[in-house]
């Protein structure tokens, strides 16, 4: 099973590991479990460490290393991802957001968040 964890849930599951529920892990961890992590995270990282945002712990340099290091594996943007975006409803107006909520839908994947919006978009969401 393939998961998409947002920006959030991916820095937690590097730099802070106790916030994700115990269960989940189990999910992670499961020899049949595909952790992805969207390219747009590490932009995300990359902004918000560039205009000095608190709560960006790491680069995205670090932030890349150490996903990559932990076996995930990167989602690329790809333009029928952008596209896929205008057609989600207006639920949420990150643009990060929006683009990693389209990702999962037009390539069915679940997507796990912190996000109270995130499962507004469908059952493909898991909030934690």
């Amino acid at each position: 099973m393939k998961y998409l964890l947002d920006t959030h849930v991916a820095l937690w599951a590097i730099n802070e590991v106790e916030r994700i529920p115990h269960e989940m892990m189990s999910v992670f961890e499961r020899d049949d479990s595909e952790i992805l992590i969207s390219v747009v995270s590490i932009w995300e990282i990359a902004i918000k460490r560039a205009i000095k945002k608190k709560n960006m712990p790491i680069t995205s340099t670090e932030a890349l290393r150490l996903f990559q290091s932990s076996g995930f594996k990167l989602l690329h943007l790809e333009l029928r991802h952008v596209c896929a975006v205008e057609f989600l409803p207006l639920l949420h107006g990150d643009p990060f957001d929006r683009a990693i909520i389209a990702q999962a839908q037009i390539d069915e994947i679940l997507l796990v968040s912190h996000d109270q919006k995130f499962p507004q978009y469908g059952d493909f969401v898991i909030q934690i």
